[in-house]
């Protein structure tokens, strides 16, 4: 049986620009966020920072 306290939502959303709305509306401090991608993905990088501003530490799979 699955408890209900370890499940978490998740979400089909086809736009860059609403994935960037989603996620401003819903990260809270302490939230990581994986974005996985083959190419530029829409720029969805660059929009989620711009949108998170000072609050968001971009991470390199590099500086690990």
């Amino acid at each position: 049986m699955i408890s209900m306290r370890k499940v978490k939502p998740a979400f089909a959303i086809d736009a860059v620009d609403d994935i960037v709305a989603k996620l401003d509306a819903e990260l809270r401090p302490g939230d990581v966020v994986a974005i996985m991608s083959n190419g530029g993905f829409g720029g969805i990088h660059e929009k989620l920072l711009n949108v998170l501003g000072t609050t968001a530490t971009p991470s390199l799979a590099a500086d690990s």
